[in-house]
Formats: structure tokens, C-alpha cells, sequence
């Protein structure tokens, strides 16, 4: 995913949800759109005609989807969206985790330094796979999943480029499976994660193009 885009969460009670079955496919799709308009900051805001042609509808299909997505009280009267607020996290958004991050750990390098505890420049010689073979000695037997904050101070610390939220996305829907054998040690799933992204093609995806 290319960085930088801003992005929702779209529940999985989405398919399941009474008031989205009652309404067609063509209707729950200008629904998803009228998320994405809300996500980029369109909405509200945008008049009929700017929105007609956002969804690509004409006037006439815009006031009938507005009649019943509005009496299914999924949208305001201005096209807004109830609750969004409640279902969209600040924390979601890995440019923010990033910046606090570092900002405390400028923070307590800062007091270190002030308590005269600065700790001294690393001398050791090791290569970079035998340091982390030895953070990694005393990882226990039985895994257990990383935290948010876990996983961007590892990736942060080696200066990875994997996008945290698609890797726990990813692992969380899987479970934390790879393949059928539950992981044992996320930090390598992390490694490889940011080998296959630097030897994946730079082009277009697909989907952008449709």
C-alpha cells in the first residue's frame, strides 16, 4: 500500500448487518463510497453536483440513494456519517504512533543525559544477525502476538520500511498462522515481511487501474 494514504476501518459485521441486507449491492457501494469521501475529508461539505459526480450517479439517483440510506439513519442529512468519530481511532494512523514514539525516546535520552547516565557508545563488534540472534535467545517457548507498540519500536529500531498496521492486519486475520504452523517468532516474520519488500516489483497495482 503506498504510503502516506489515509485509510478506515470498515468492520466485518458490514456483510452481516441487517440494514445493509436490505439494501441492493449498487446501494451498499455508494454507501463505501460515501466512507471514503468522509475518510479523505470531503464530507460533509460537498454539494450535489460535486457529489452526483464523485459517485458517478446522476442527480436524480443521488436524492433516491440519499432518501433511503438517510431513513436507514446510516447518513445524516448532509451526507454525514453517524458515529465515525466513535469507530476511527487516532492510534490507527502509523505517522502518529511514529512521532510519539520518537518523541519520547528523545525524551528519555534527554534525561539521561541530564542525570549523567548516558550510556556509553556500543563497541561491540558483532554482526547485525548475531545481535539479534541474542536479543532474541530469551524470547519464550510460547508465542505471544506483539503489541502495537512493540511491533513499531522493532520496526522503527531497525529501520525497517514495513508499514505496521498491514502487518498486523494481516497476521491477525491468519491468526498467526504461517501455513498451517503457528508462529513462533513475529521479529522474523518481520524480517522476511521487509526482504519481500525490497524484492518486490516498484510498479502500479492492479487495482488502481480498474
Amino acid at each position: 500500500m503506498p504510503k502516506g494514504l489515509p485509510w478506515f476501518r470498515l468492520y466485518s459485521e458490514f456483510a452481516f448487518d441487517p440494514k445493509m441486507q436490505t439494501i441492493s449491492e449498487t446501494l451498499q457501494r455508494r454507501y463505501i463510497m460515501l466512507l471514503c469521501l468522509k475518510c479523505h475529508g470531503d464530507l460533509p461539505g460537498l454539494n450535489d453536483v460535486q457529489l452526483s459526480g464523485a459517485l458517478r450517479i446522476s442527480i436524480e439517483e443521488l436524492h433516491e440513494t440519499h432518501k433511503i440510506l438517510l431513513s436507514l439513519g446510516i447518513i445524516t442529512e448532509n451526507y454525514d456519517i453517524p458515529k465515525w468519530s466513535e469507530r476511527q481511532y487516532i492510534s490507527d494512523h502509523s505517522s502518529i504512533r511514529v512521532k510519539k514514539y520518537r518523541e519520547k525516546k528523545n525524551e528519555t535520552l534527554l534525561k539521561r543525559k541530564c542525570n549523567g547516565n548516558v550510556t556509553p557508545p556500543d563497541t561491540d563488534t558483532d554482526t547485525d544477525s548475531e545481535q539479534i540472534q541474542k536479543k532474541e535467545k530469551n524470547v519464550k517457548k510460547n508465542f505471544i502476538r506483539p503489541t502495537s507498540e512493540e511491533l513499531l519500536k522493532y520496526i522503527l529500531d531497525n529501520k525497517y520500511s514495513v508499514d505496521p498496521d498491514s502487518f498486523l492486519d494481516y497476521y491477525e486475520t491468519r491468526g498467526w498462522m504461517l501455513g498451517k504452523v503457528k508462529m513462533k517468532n513475529w521479529q522474523a516474520a518481520v524480517r522476511t515481511w521487509e526482504r519481500n519488500n525490497k524484492n518486490k516489483p516498484n510498479k502500479e497495482e492492479d487495482w488502481i487501474m480498474k
